[in-house]
């Protein structure tokens, strides 16, 4: 990811892999997989581009029925959600 190795590598077949992201601020870097043997081309295939997290300006309602029975909603910059918070331990 850039400069940055992922991080939690894992091979899922002969041709796949996953990792985990790296944190890093949001821009597009190339992705290249390193072996013993060769570090792959970089080229349009390879880019991934971190985008900014949406932040949260309010959480409403500010109460419910009870644990687990109602939804909230989070207004984020950049995309609203909807959630159930979980009952409290």
């Amino acid at each position: 990811f850039g400069s940055t190795p992922g991080l939690s590598l894992k091979v899922t077949s002969s041709t796949s892999l996953q990792a985990v992201t790296p944190p890093r601020a949001a821009g597009t870097v190339h992705v290249q997989v390193s072996t013993a043997y060769a570090v792959s081309p970089t080229g349009a295939a390879d880019l991934f581009t971190y985008v900014v997290p949406p932040a949260v300006s309010e959480v409403g309602p500010s109460s419910g029925a009870g644990p687990g029975s109602t939804d909230i909603t989070t207004p984020a910059s950049s995309d609203p959600a909807t959630a159930r918070v979980p009952p409290a331990p």
